[in-house]
């Protein structure tokens, strides 16, 4: 689908979306009818000629391994084809070829280990018995007599809520590609008018070489112009004079199609050349499939030998998920240890850091107010109650001589105070006139 796209077959791409979804669908549901049947075993080493017992499951699997496989006249092969067709033709990269020859291993690939899925589950040997302990001889008395946990069990059919939704997927893998027909089965159109996906998907695929939505209508399968007269189009409206028309991206560089095109001289020989060639690699990765895992089940351990290197990468995924694992899981967790130090040791300790500051000043100020301030002034308001509470008790006598003779003194206090120096003087002049 990405390839598709990145080609500029973009209305491909989204048939293949559409193909992809039957078959894709039906293997993971056909996967999980199996694992039901099996009693929950998940492991292919253990399985093997489930067709006997799984009749319904393993028909529809067979119309879906077909469709990924690429084998006409299944969905797969309508979309897959085109994607590979679009990759030799296309004019929007310059290395069309590569992409070709990219998608071809991986349809090989893809049809070599789509035939090892079907073979080691559903041909050859019924490894589920040998893999307990049991023969094929113990078959009838398994059936008949349950078995205690973790012994073999016998495969069996899984019921109508399980198989029908496969038959209809598988309907659908079978038929489902037939509304994009190839344009080198219809002679060079695309033919069912609004039901073909590609007429279908049309209005809204844009096309760089017209400036204008729309494809199929104004180029032939190689994104070129037809020989009219105009290389823009302004509103859908042809107009103007011949320009010279150039590819839209730059120079296209080699490019397969046009080149096999060349020494055929004819595009339809040439698309039916390259649909032969795909048709070919999906039966060489199917026959090298069947070789493996049904002709002779030893060459994979021969060639695991041989290829050991290749195999251990292979084994292992080439150790993608341990290099993820240490460059990007395990710093990505050194980095949260990283950011939960500094947000406890930094962050967390200047916060606390003053909140025990704040503490300790109000602790001070506490101690200040209470002792030093509180203190000094409760000490002096005691020495002044000690002080004079009781000359101010002494004077309220209640009796009103006693009060009187304060008035009295007061003014006699009053009248020195004014006249004191007066009296002083009238005083000093007294004795010295009796003297």
């Amino acid at each position: 689908m990405f390839m598709a796209c990145g080609v500029g077959a973009f209305a491909i791409g989204i048939f293949h979306v559409m193909t992809h979804a039957f078959f894709k669908a039906l293997m993971f549901l056909g996967a999980g009818s199996v694992i039901h049947g099996m009693h929950h075993e998940q492991d292919m080493r253990r399985m093997g000629n489930l067709r006997k017992y799984m009749p319904y499951t393993y028909l529809t699997f067979l119309a879906g391994w077909l469709a990924i496989c690429g084998i006409i006249p299944f969905s797969g092969f309508w979309s897959k084809d085109e994607i590979l067709w679009n990759a030799a033709a296309t004019r929007h990269i310059p290395v069309g070829w590569l992409v070709w020859i990219v998608g071809m291993i991986a349809a090989t690939c893809t049809a070599f280990y789509m035939t090892r899925l079907v073979a080691m589950t559903f041909w050859g040997k019924e490894k589920f018995l040998d893999a307990h302990g049991h023969t094929a001889e113990h078959e009838a008395d398994l059936r008949d007599h349950p078995t205690p946990k973790h012994h073999g069990h016998i495969p069996h059919e899984s019921p109508a809520s399980m198989w029908v939704p496969l038959a209809v997927l598988a309907v659908l893998a079978t038929v489902g590609g037939f509304v994009g027909i190839s344009t080198a089965f219809t002679g060079g159109k695309h033919i069912g008018g609004r039901m073909n996906i590609v007429n279908y998907l049309d209005p809204i695929i844009w096309n760089p070489t017209t400036h204008y939505f729309g494809t199929h209508e104004f180029v032939d399968s190689y994104g070129r112009p037809p020989k009219f007269t105009e290389a823009r189009v302004e509103l859908g409206v042809l107009s103007g004079e011949p320009l010279e028309v150039r590819p839209p991206y730059g120079e296209e560089g080699f490019n397969l199609a046009g080149a096999v095109e060349a020494k055929l001289h004819s595009e339809t020989a040439t698309e039916w050349l390259f649909i032969i060639i795909s048709l070919l690699v999906a039966g060489f990765g199917i026959a090298l499939g069947w070789l493996f895992y049904v002709k002779n089940p030893r060459l994979p351990d021969v060639w695991a030998a041989r290829l050991r290197p290749l195999y251990e990468a292979s084994y292992h995924k080439y150790w993608v998920d341990e290099f993820f694992g240490w460059a990007i899981t395990r710093r990505t967790m050194d980095a949260a240890r990283a950011v939960f130090a500094f947000d406890s040791k930094v962050v967390d300790g200047g916060v606390n850091g003053s909140a025990w500051l704040t503490r300790l000043t109000s602790r001070l100020t506490g101690w200040t107010d209470q002792y030093f301030v509180d203190g000094l002034v409760n000490a002096v308001a005691a020495f002044v109650i000690r002080l004079m509470s009781p000359l101010f008790r002494a004077a309220q006598t209640g009796f009103a001589q006693n009060y009187a003779l304060v008035m009295v003194l007061g003014l006699v206090a009053a009248v020195a105070m004014f006249f004191g120096a007066d009296i002083l003087k009238m005083v000093r002049s007294i004795f010295a006139f009796g003297l």
